[in-house]
């Protein structure tokens, strides 16, 4: 029996299920029960994309944005000299990944995520060790609350920067800052460069649409 006809029965039950809640659920972490395994990687990461697109859609839409942090379990297989194979198993991971609400497509992100999994279980196998994939069985995904930082208004320096007077700090009132700072460096006002009223009229210059 092929492994696409052994996944028709049981694709049904593949449903990331939560595992764990923490910080008043700033943290979860979620578990795919697998209804069998897959010896080819490219294969499982194709039948969980659905469920992990529904599970980080969901996440999404209590969250502005999140952290992702994919793991899945890998048995391994060698042969022996004499008697049965070894098996060991592994454990691989990408690098967290921030989604922020509103991103244009999800699967991109995931493709990402898959590729980076792929590569170093690849670079495992590669190693001279002779262990070859025997199967992909769990995968847990890692869900965090991520709270991008916004603009802030003006503070005053420390009194050890401020005494080298080789910082232009631009006392607005808005949550612009960053805004100001760059105009303050590209058109350097004469006299008073901390004042607001000196770059005000450049405002306009730069487009800062998709600037928090």
């Amino acid at each position: 029996e092929s492994e696409d006809d052994q996944s028709t029965a049981t694709d049904n039950q593949l449903e990331f299920q939560p595992a764990e809640h923490q910080l008043g659920g700033s943290f979860q972490r979620f578990r795919l029960h697998m209804g069998r395994q897959y010896q080819d990687p490219t294969r499982f990461f194709e039948h969980l994309r659905p469920r992990l697109r529904d599970t980080v859609a969901g996440c999404l839409r209590t969250m502005t944005g999140l952290k992702l942090q994919l793991r899945v379990k890998v048995r391994f297989s060698k042969p022996s000299v004499n008697g049965p194979p070894n098996y060991a198993d592994g454990y691989f991971n990408n690098s967290q990944r921030i989604l922020l609400r509103g991103t244009p497509s999800i699967d991109q992100e995931l493709d990402g995520i898959f590729q980076g999994i792929d590569n170093r279980i690849d670079g495992y196998c590669e190693g001279g060790s002779n262990w070859v994939v025997d199967e992909v069985s769990d995968a847990q995904a890692y869900v965090s609350n991520y709270q991008a930082v916004g603009g802030s208004s003006y503070i005053e320096l420390p009194p050890a920067i401020a005494a080298k007077k080789a910082v232009v700090n631009v006392q607005n009132s808005d949550d612009r800052c960053f805004l100001w700072a760059v105009l303050s460096a590209l058109y350097p006002a004469s006299n008073n460069p901390q004042r607001l009223s000196r770059y005000i009229k450049y405002h306009d210059r730069l487009d800062v649409t998709d600037i928090t």
